[in-house]
């Protein structure tokens, strides 16, 4: 949780944490003619399935108005270059004179060899050629060059081919680059956060690539708030030299992914048209079952994207009773319930369930109730690109609507959960087996992903499993737009405190084509604004230029910082339980501060955009405003 809370100056937040970050005298942040907050964006790309170069135009005009002036884009040899005597240059001559239109700065990136020329650092000649040309025609535009795409993964650079021969490509780029326009910013490729990157960084910098490069790129995934601190102090030590000072970073691509499974009831109806056929056409259920959800932390109804809040207005429009209910209540309920009954039906996260439920919900199937596990059934336990068809033998003429529109297409995980609480029977006489959805990948049937299980002989119940847990969470990955606006937001927040340049959200648009990188757009498909894209305009606004750091305390799970405007108006804002803690400790309960002198406002109010009553990127912020 973060905590925006905004006081008077005068005040010095304290902390107690012993691995707090040093604070040297307070420094202006300042954004420069190209913006602190930027973008990647595939608009040099025209693949089928996402054709983001057609649509060009208004991702450039709509990052614009986000106060996004900056996009990374690549200028792939490849596309360019296709064959050695033959250069297409139309696509990227369009993109270039939209970005002057719309008055966008470009990141161009240079990457990615054509198959004449593959290896790169077995090309280097051809290389340089490359280079040249794409410089002496855009450099009046372009006065950004990132040299190469994440080199310390096999993805994008042999892993045989020494580090060495990546440095002779980088001073070469570098030394034509600053011969044609001795203005341009060179930018060393960013690093892919792998423990290879160190390794790379580390090497190169003994090699002398400070000399041949004016920053460090770095795209550090999977690192939030506070922990990117340390990454990038470390990665400063590399680059400082005794006749030199440290190179600045540029974070070139950092992405939160807001990946939601494709049966969740916000993004279709198949979780609760299943239920209904279970319900009414299999286990003959007339009485419309109430069914208790357990709220295991990410089903809770405040939740903008959760589970519980969608699949209750679906639920609710069938007739049918939903009630979300904590671990003692649904304990009680199978406890004290002695004959069940079919109607009654418990729906539980099985990836997140507690142990002490295991028995108890077993035994409650056993006496006759049906249980809804999402997640946990013994389904196909390798990963493949799936196609998802109704399995209950109607025809494509019968399929509903919404199959084609959202189940196309997703992964199964690598090691699908299998048999977390769900026993198998014995013999095949005790269970009936009745197929929901099945998977598929090309005409080959690998399975079901969603099935009834309903249980004979001395078993009355009933289970309905589904292969992925639909609420499903790390502490790495987010699930809700909401989650990823706020990991979006701090580790920005850690990043500007530690001087960074420019943070290169990755990416701008949601993407269709693969389930990984569906959900890391700011904006949606259709270009409407996703919570991270009002998180970085509402804190833009609220901060304004020239914001002042007067004090920053990390601590392990969170942060104290304190911030002061240009119209000396003082913020702190707070993340993590230890720093909370802390924080109200020592200022909250401190005189002349006590906890009554503050008024919590609502944090839609201070949303800029947001119509009213709608939640939006910031409605798990606190804010408290001091009273006067």
């Amino acid at each position: 949780m973060i905590l925006l809370l905004w006081r008077p100056a005068g005040n010095q937040a304290s902390g107690s944490n012993s691995n707090d970050a040093s604070v040297a005298a307070s420094y202006k942040i300042e954004s420069g003619k190209k913006s602190f907050w930027a973008v990647h964006s595939h608009i040099t790309r025209t693949d089928p399935a996402d054709n983001e170069f057609a649509s060009r135009d208004q991702t450039l005009r709509v990052a614009k108005k986000l106060g996004i002036n900056f996009v990374r884009t690549g200028f792939i040899w490849r596309d360019i270059q296709p064959q050695p005597n033959r250069w297409q240059w139309a696509k990227f001559d369009s993109v270039v004179q939209s970005a002057r239109q719309q008055q966008v700065y470009l990141l161009g990136v240079l990457h990615a060899p054509p198959a004449w020329a593959f290896p790169a650092h077995e090309h280097l000649n051809e290389w340089t050629v490359f280079v040249d040309s794409v410089v002496t025609r855009y450099g009046d535009d372009v006065t950004d060059w990132e040299i190469w795409n994440e080199p310390n993964i096999d993805k994008f650079w042999p892993k045989t081919a020494p580090v060495e021969r990546y440095f002779d490509l980088v001073k070469r780029s570098y030394q034509i680059i600053k011969q044609k326009r001795p203005g341009a910013n060179v930018v060393l490729g960013g690093m892919a956060n792998q423990p290879s990157a160190f390794i790379f960084w580390e090497r190169l910098a003994e090699l002398g690539v400070a000399d041949y490069c004016d920053a460090v790129a770095y795209h550090p995934y999977g690192a939030v708030g506070e922990e990117l601190a340390p990454i990038l102090q470390r990665i400063r030590g590399i680059f400082s030299t005794p006749r030199s000072s440290p190179k600045p970073i540029w974070i070139t691509e950092y992405g939160w992914g807001a990946w939601r499974h494709p049966l969740h009831p916000a993004l279709s109806y198949a979780l609760t048209q299943a239920l209904q056929y279970c319900f009414e056409h299999e286990l003959k259920i007339k009485q419309p079952p109430a069914i208790l959800v357990l709220d295991d932390g990410y089903t809770a109804e405040t939740e903008t994207c959760d589970l519980y809040e969608p699949l209750r207005q679906q639920v609710e429009a069938f007739g049918w009773r939903i009630e979300l209910v904590d671990i003692e209540s649904l304990l009680k309920f199978l406890q004290t319930t002695r004959q069940p009954g079919r109607q009654n039906v418990v729906m539980v996260s099985t990836n997140q369930l507690p142990g002490e439920l295991v028995e108890p919900l077993i035994d409650f199937v056993q006496r006759g109730g049906s249980v809804v596990a999402l997640g946990g059934a013994p389904f196909p336990k390798h990963a493949a690109r799936l196609n998802i068809a109704w399995s209950r033998g109607q025809g494509e003429e019968d399929a509903p609507k919404w199959m084609n529109r959202t189940l196309r297409n997703f992964n199964l995980p690598a090691n699908a959960p299998a048999n977390n609480f769900l026993r198998d029977p014995k013999t095949p006489l005790e269970v009936r087996y009745i197929p929901l959805l099945s998977a598929k990948r090309q005409a080959q049937a690998l399975g079901e992903t969603a099935a009834l299980f309903d249980y004979q002989g001395g078993k009355k119940g009933a289970l309905i499993a589904f292969t992925n847990s639909l609420t499903i969470k790390s502490t790495k990955r987010s699930v809700t737009y909401h989650e990823q606006a706020i990991a979006i937001l701090k580790t920005a927040l850690v990043y500007w405190l530690e001087e960074g340049r420019h943070f290169f959200i990755y990416e701008f648009r949601d993407q269709e084509r693969n389930t990984k990188d569906k959900y890391y757009g700011l904006v949606e498909k259709d270009f409407r604004l996703k919570d991270a894209a009002q998180a970085l305009t509402w804190l833009q606004q609220q901060l304004g230029d020239g914001v002042v750091v007067r004090s920053k305390k990390y601590f392990n799970d969170g942060a104290i910082i304190e911030l002061e405007n240009s119209e000396s108006e003082r913020y702190v804002v707070t993340w993590g339980r230890e720093a909370a803690a802390s924080f109200k400790a020592n200022f909250m309960n401190a005189k002349p501060y006590t906890p009554e002198t503050y008024n919590c406002v609502d944090a839609d109010r201070l949303l800029a955009g947001l119509e009213r009553g709608q939640k939006g990127a910031l409605t798990n912020f606190i804010v408290w405003r001091a009273t006067k």
